[in-house]
């Protein structure tokens, strides 16, 4: 399966090192892709950087500094769209990136709506999906899925301008969360490389905002994660995989 995360702390930092490790561990198993985004003083929107290598190979010949209070990352494993720089997460439109694990389908007649709005789609993988819809219609994407029938399962991280970012996850879907009482929020979706993580709440909108969660909104939705023909590629797999 794919792996994401992200690190919400106080005050901006450099938190390189950290962003490294976690990375180069998921990379071992997850090498059709990696990328993170990040919040800069310096920038007035995420700064995003990708690639279609592994996490490792990345880290080996680049030397960038990471220095944030806020990051999302991501590492992939391929199940659609071909491995390319631009099929790596984050995904980042309109002031905002984003980050995916889960598979979605059935959502042809979304992305037909979405392109008569004027979408311009770059990539054949779902996880483009989600962007594009929270960019079009806020949290309320998620009402749209719905009323136009997408299945499937899906925990998100999107990373705002501001630093905040927010997390969800449906009910089939896996993300845990760390939240220190001195400050910082360390969020992962799987608890192999940090403990004391805690499963957050399906189907409600976590907020955070400099280390430390600042709201929880529920906003359930119903999406079938019943394994599909339609729109899925063999190696499916509705709880562990990822499209993007």
């Amino acid at each position: 399966m794919c792996r994401q995360g992200m690190i919400s702390i106080p005050d901006t930092e450099d938190v390189t090192n950290f962003v490294v490790a976690v990375t180069t561990k998921y990379g071992l198993t997850q090498r059709d892709g990696f990328g993170y985004g990040y919040h800069s003083p310096d920038s007035k929107y995420p700064i995003v950087k990708k690639s279609k290598r592994d996490a490792l190979s990345y880290w080996v010949t680049h030397d960038d500094k990471i220095v944030s209070d806020a990051v999302i990352y991501h590492t992939r494993i391929a199940t659609q769209g071909g491995i390319e720089d631009s099929t790596s997460h984050p995904f980042k439109s309109q002031g905002i990136a984003v980050t995916h694990n889960g598979m979605l389908y059935h959502y042809d007649s979304l992305k037909e709506e979405l392109t008569k709005l004027g979408v311009k789609f770059k990539t054949e993988v779902d996880s483009e999906l989600i962007l594009h819809s929270f960019n079009a219609y806020g949290w309320k994407f998620l009402e749209e899925f719905e009323k136009h029938g997408v299945g499937g399962t899906m925990a998100i991280q999107i990373l705002h301008p501001d630093g905040t970012i927010q997390l969800y996850r449906t009910v089939t879907a896996d993300y845990k969360i760390y939240e220190a009482k001195e400050g910082g929020v360390v969020g992962m979706s799987d608890g192999s490389v940090f403990s004391g993580l805690t499963e957050i709440e399906s189907g409600t909108i976590y907020t955070i905002d400099k280390g430390k969660v600042v709201s929880k909104e529920k906003k359930p939705i119903s999406l079938s994660v019943t394994p599909s023909t339609y729109n899925v590629p063999a190696t499916y797999n509705y709880k562990g995989s990822c499209d993007m």
